[in-house]
């Protein structure tokens, strides 16, 4: 298995484990599935240096999806 394999597997076990375990919001759910790969991880922590940058992420996406809920009911 290559590295990039191995990263693949153990990011999708550890979230399926995680959300499995608590009731994260939706949009917590969404940020983390857009991870498919050790480069997209790296682009995540890169772009989110602090928490502050994460909660700011966090809030954008659920603003927009609120939005897209009320324009397509």
């Amino acid at each position: 298995m290559s590295s990039e394999q191995y990263f693949r597997q153990l990011w999708k076990d550890a979230f399926e484990q995680y959300f499995a375990s608590t009731d994260e919001p939706s949009t917590r759910k969404a940020l983390f599935k857009q991870i498919k790969t050790a480069e997209d991880f790296q682009k995540q922590l890169e772009q989110l240096a602090t928490p502050g940058d994460l909660q700011t992420q966090l809030q954008t996406d659920k603003d927009k999806f609120e939005k897209f809920r009320k324009r397509h009911g």
